[in-house]
């Protein structure tokens, strides 16, 4: 089993590598094609697909690049290490996780701990703690 220190490594791997932000991938090469699939899908009606509203519009700068989302960043980092959790924050609120808290300041979180924002009800982002404050 991956120790959080080396899950917390990968995450920041993948970071380092310059890889960008697309809501709903999870690591994945961004290519031409899937710009350009995405972007119809937005603009065949914004309302219905306002997830994709930023992705849509700086998702080119990502061609070439291997891109994630919030969850996906944290579910392709456990997956490297044979570690299976869903897709979606809210899910791996509700079903990955065996511990569950609110930060409270001056609190020491252990590397590869997963950091939520949000309520009681809805996680809309979720990210590795890396350590150092990060």
């Amino acid at each position: 089993m991956a120790t959080g220190k080396e899950i917390a490594e990968t995450t920041l791997e993948a970071y380092n590598c310059e890889g960008g932000y697309i809501w709903g991938q999870q690591g994945a090469e961004w290519t031409k094609a899937k710009q350009a699939a995405l972007e119809k899908k937005y603009n065949s009606d914004p309302e219905a697909y306002a997830n994709y509203k930023g992705s849509a519009t700086y998702g080119k700068k990502w061609i070439g690049h291997r891109v994630g989302d919030c969850a996906g960043l944290c579910r392709w980092a456990a997956k490297e290490h044979g570690i299976e959790i869903h897709s979606g924050s809210n899910l791996i609120w509700n079903c990955d996780l065996k511990e569950k808290g609110t930060l409270t300041e001056g609190q020491v979180l252990p590397e590869g701990a997963l950091v939520f924002t949000g309520t009681k009800d809805s996680k809309p982002h979720v990210g590795t703690y890396t350590g150092d404050g990060m």
